[in-house]
């Protein structure tokens, strides 16, 4: 549902939903709220009738609830339709990009599967803002689940909980770990397929991370790696980890001590796959117009255009192109083409949507040209704020882009964290933004007296000095990190995070001695100052903490 909250002049969609019953004000069953399916009907992206014209929609009831909310905003109709439309896939964006980033993948680099029956869609949208091309909208999407289901193959999966220290494990007690829990899973499966000879595929697994690091990294072991003897079975394991550990979050612990936490067994079904069917070849790429079951006007970034509604068990064989704007319908759902885009349907019956050649993709810099301008502070103030008032989701957007930025970043620091405090008790703050000024004022106060450099391109910056910070901390344990942002070589911003390290050697182990009477009773204090370009883990600045600690090795990963 969506909602536009006056006292901050934004638009909000979600997370409140309308469900099935009242369900969208388009559904006739009394909802009044506008909804991202009432906004969708209203901007002529869905047919007058769903479920292969068993459900009619009412459009009215859809005009009357997005009329509603426009009105608030003080814009139209359509304008309204379409800031809906905007933060729904921004929110989904997000989703998508945290739960990548969180795997170590850049989603640009994968095809994008849009499945359900709302999926297809938002897929031409949520594609743009991924860059991940192309869009994929399987047959019959609205039941992909159920059809995964009916021909998923059996397999059984056991785990065992094996917490040791890599180097004091033998070969002998791993070998048999996994056997026993290949027996077990081999034992049930014989028995729940109903034959002794049945073709079975085993795979083990087994978790690591560094020691007393709360991450757990998961790693495949083939039969081979098990053979080998335990001084060649580490060097693998050690390998394996490092490539998982480097690709999530960029760096390595060369010669750091690895911990075993769990053994997985699991046996599958080696049958051979189902085959998927090929759909008949089309003579050309023209679908036929019987094919053709009507056309709307659609609007697309404030522009209309006139869609065509296409048929898709019409238009099922390879071959066939279709250039956006239009809408291909089905039973279970139905699947927008934006305009500048073209749907190819692939040799199973796959829609495959794509920009068309010359399209090229929105960015920033194309909208808003250089960040370097001749323009005045008070033009460019000027001009944002009348941006803000054309355009009223763009704070919504921008705030919703910065807290996905913000999820990444606690995210990657909580599960490669080492400090029990932050890996256990989850001590990470982000939202300390309020701390850049000072900051600044520090550096360019150091720089003015010629003790600092001036602020590069891939600087990192970290302290914990309260009296420098200004009272941004309270004590010693609490370590900041900033980075400065750089879009075409020009600062635009900054990232600050903080976390709370267990221990920086003050009087006892852990954190603030209730006997400390000076800053220097309560541990390591750390001037503001300048860390080596990237942070790389052994850079002479952490050299010189980690020794400092009584815990420094394990918590390397966080200084």
């Amino acid at each position: 549902m969506a909602f536009f909250e006056p006292l901050t002049n934004t638009l909000r969609v979600g997370p409140e939903s309308s469900g099935a019953n009242p369900g969208p004000a388009c559904y006739g069953r009394g909802g009044t709220q506008a909804t991202v399916t009432d906004a969708s009907l209203v901007l002529g992206y869905l047919p007058e009738t769903l479920l292969g014209g068993d459900f009619k929609l009412d459009i009215s009831a859809a005009r009357a609830a997005v009329e509603k909310l426009a009105k608030q905003m003080g814009k139209t109709m359509l304008e309204a339709a379409e800031a809906i439309i905007d933060l729904a896939n921004e929110a989904i964006y997000g989703a998508v990009r945290l739960v990548s980033v969180e795997r170590g993948h850049n989603p640009a680099d994968f095809a994008m599967v849009a499945f359900g029956g709302a999926g297809p869609m938002c897929a031409n949208g949520v594609g743009k803002l991924l860059g991940a091309w192309p869009v994929i909208v399987p047959a019959a999407p609205g039941i992909l689940c159920a059809q995964g289901d009916a021909t998923t193959k059996m397999s059984h999966e056991l785990s065992a909980s094996f917490i040791q220290l890599l180097s004091n494990t033998t070969m002998e007690t791993l070998r048999n770990e996994f056997g026993t829990l290949k027996d077990r899973c081999e034992t049930v499966m014989t028995e729940a397929m109903d034959s002794k000879d049945a073709n079975l595929a085993t795979t083990y697994q087994t978790a690591l991370r560094y020691k007393g690091q709360a991450l757990e990294l998961t790693i495949t072991l083939t039969e081979e790696d098990l053979a080998q003897p335990m001084e060649t079975f580490e060097k693998i394991a050690h390998e394996k980890h490092g490539v998982i550990h480097q690709q999530q979050f960029s760096y390595t612990l060369e010669n750091f001590a690895l911990e075993l936490t769990r053994l997985t067994v699991t046996t599958v079904d080696a049958s051979p796959d189902i085959e998927i069917p090929h759909i008949p070849v089309a003579d050309n790429e023209a679908p036929p117009e019987s094919a053709i079951v009507g056309k709307k006007t659609v609007v697309v970034q404030g522009k209309e255009y006139e869609a065509i509604y296409w048929d898709r068990a019409a238009i099922s064989r390879a071959g066939y192109k279709l250039q956006g704007p239009c809408v291909i319908t089905e039973m279970d759902s139905n699947t927008l083409i934006q305009p500048g885009f073209e749907a190819v349907v692939d040799a199973v019956g796959n829609i495959c949507i794509s920009p068309m050649p010359g399209n090229e993709m929105p960015t920033f810099k194309s909208k808003f040209e250089s960040t370097v301008s001749d323009k005045t502070d008070e033009e460019k103030v000027a001009e944002a704020r009348k941006v803000v008032e054309d355009i009223p989701t763009v704070p919504t957007l921008i705030a919703s882009s910065l807290a996905s930025i913000r999820s990444e970043m606690d995210t990657l620091m909580l599960r490669c964290s080492m400090s029990p405090a932050i890996a256990e008790g989850k001590m990470l703050v982000g939202q300390f933004g309020s701390f850049i000024g000072s900051f600044l004022k520090i550096w360019n106060y150091k720089m003015s007296r010629g003790e600092v450099d001036d602020i590069e391109e891939g600087d990192v910056f970290v302290t914990n000095d309260v009296y420098e910070v200004e009272g941004a901390v309270s004590h010693l344990n609490d370590i900041i990190v900033l980075l400065p942002i750089y879009f075409e070589h020009k600062r635009v911003g900054w990232a600050a995070n903080f976390g709370h390290i267990t221990d920086v050697q003050g009087q006892v182990p852990g954190s603030m001695s209730i006997n400390a009477q000076t800053i220097f009773d309560d541990g390591l204090q750390i001037p503001t100052m300048k860390v080596s370009p990237r942070c790389e883990p052994r850079s002479s600045e952490t050299l010189l903490i980690n020794p400092a600690l009584r815990e420094g090795e394990d918590e390397q990963a966080d200084c």
